[in-house]
């Protein structure tokens, strides 16, 4: 893993310790389900992850990240491509 790969990692682990403390309802911002703080902190499965909600990889400020549930978030990144795709044509 690369130094800067790792340093993202940790980054988002930090997010997710602070969200996880600061925050007793947490969800997935696509499906509104619940995720358990202790899901959140050890990412079970790497079934919760975090998404951009600007779709900016860089931008790592807190306003911009949200919980995602893994399928949830393949569903939308999926319709995204799909809808630029179609609107190319």
């Amino acid at each position: 893993m690369s130094s800067y790969s790792a340093q993202v990692k940790a980054t988002r682990r930090g997010f997710l310790l602070k969200m996880a403390f600061k925050i007793n309802k947490i969800e997935c911002c696509f499906c509104r389900k619940r995720i358990s703080p202790e899901e959140a902190v050890s990412l079970v499965l790497d079934s919760i992850l975090i998404h951009h909600k600007d779709l900016n990889h860089s931008n790592d400020e807190d306003s911009n990240l949200a919980f995602a549930h893994r399928k949830c978030h393949a569903s939308y990144h999926r319709r995204i491509e799909r809808e630029l795709f179609y609107k190319g044509e």
